[in-house]
């Protein structure tokens, strides 16, 4: 019998403890939970910050320094200036004095009403403690009272500028750098007005294209290399058509696609005869046909 509660002993959870727990029941018989942060990894050594750096000697001195400083400061102005008790009242100068009792008004007979005693100090407090009032040969007069002396006006005179500045020393050797006048800007040239365009120059010209094209014909360029001739100073504006007949957004696309073709090619011709890209301004639409080309100012 020994033998066997010996070999059972060695397992907790099946010896006669364990047996015992399993009777009894409740939190006891239940298996002991797992230590917490098992799931976690195992944490990485190099997230731990490094040990500060310490602070030089003379740092520390002068700190420590510096709070002595500070508390002999405090000390000295609690002396100058100690904290008013509870109940006390303050003067002009800072000073604490008890309340003084009002005096007593006189009764409807004439005789005066016995003066009203001070309360008696709080409990816990001697008579040491008790605040004396200020002296009589303390002045009461406020800052604000004292006399502002009169402003008197100051009557030296002004330093002399002279007329010219001092000539620049002469030293033997030594070649001083002449400073030259610096000119005034030249104004920019006066802009060259333009002409106004008349009815004939500034009608559009229109350019037929082939039905779905961006390929302009012979007559078109024809057309295109007169109106370079005449330009002069002017701008042109090409505005190219995309022939869209539907409203939808596949057919607005494809005819903003076709006329943004045609002005570009309209714009290559005219550039090819000498007009400068910046005086071109190009721009699509995507219904109706062929091309237009006007002058601008």
């Amino acid at each position: 019998m020994l033998a066997a509660l010996a070999a059972c002993s060695g397992n907790t959870e099946e010896g006669p403890v364990g047996w015992w727990h399993q009777l009894q029941g409740g939190y006891i018989a239940q298996h002991r939970p797992p230590p917490p942060g098992q799931d976690q990894p195992y944490p990485w050594l190099a997230t731990v910050p490094k040990r500060p750096t310490p602070v030089s000697p003379a740092i520390r001195a002068s700190t420590y320094a510096a709070l002595a400083k500070d508390r002999s400061n405090a000390n000295y102005e609690m002396k100058i200036d100690p904290i008013a008790e509870a109940g006390a009242k303050t003067t002009d100068q800072g000073l604490f004095a008890p309340a003084v009792p009002p005096k007593p008004a006189p009764d409807a007979t004439g005789a005066q009403l016995p003066a009203a005693t001070p309360p008696p100090p709080p409990a816990g407090t001697s008579a040491k403690s008790q605040v004396t009032p200020p002296p009589a040969s303390v002045s009461s007069t406020s800052p604000v009272d004292v006399p502002i002396p009169d402003i008197v006006q100051d009557t030296t005179p002004a330093p002399t500028v002279p007329a010219a500045p001092p000539p620049q020393p002469r030293i033997p050797g030594v070649v001083l750098p002449v400073t030259l006048p610096h000119l005034p800007p030249v104004a920019p040239p006066a802009p060259v007005t333009q002409a106004a365009l008349t009815a004939t120059e500034a009608a559009p010209v229109a350019l037929a294209f082939a039905p779905g094209s961006a390929s302009l014909t012979v007559a078109d360029r024809a057309d295109l290399k007169a109106l370079a001739a005449r330009r002069g100073p002017h701008k042109i504006a090409i505005t190219g058509f995309g022939e869209a007949a539907e409203e939808d957004s596949h057919s607005q696309v494809l005819g903003l696609t076709l006329g943004l073709q045609r002005a570009q090619a309209v714009a290559l011709v005219l550039e090819s005869q000498g007009v400068p890209a910046a005086a071109i301004r190009q721009a699509a639409s995507s219904g109706g046909y062929g091309a237009a080309v006007r002058l601008t100012d």
